[in-house]
């Protein structure tokens, strides 16, 4: 399938609670999670949708924001009882590349 920042939307919004896995096309990067959450963030002059997944690895985190061209990753680990990110990993994928089963 031919993804765009709509249809990707969609997908998750239709599949809260599933597990769902992503990739990117020709690379290693797959991650396996449950789409907990698809929500709207009002940035004043725009808005931004974002997802979360929930991984098996207790303390890692993957929010997703959909840009018009790409996805953005965010892989997140977190010390407990800490408000500071012990691991952040920004990654992009555009569209184009996107695979999402």
């Amino acid at each position: 399938m031919s993804w765009n920042k709509e249809s990707a939307i969609l997908f998750f919004q239709s599949h809260g609670g599933k597990v769902i896995s992503l990739q990117e096309d020709g690379s290693r990067l797959k991650i396996y999670g449950k789409v907990a959450d698809v929500y709207e963030l009002d940035l004043c002059s725009s808005t931004l949708v974002e997802a979360t997944l929930e991984l098996q690895t207790e303390g890692l985190q993957v929010t997703l924001t959909f840009h018009n061209d790409f996805l953005a990753i965010h892989l997140i680990t977190a010390l407990p009882n800490s408000q500071q990110p012990e691991i952040f990993i920004p990654y992009q994928i555009s569209y184009e590349q996107l695979i999402i089963e």
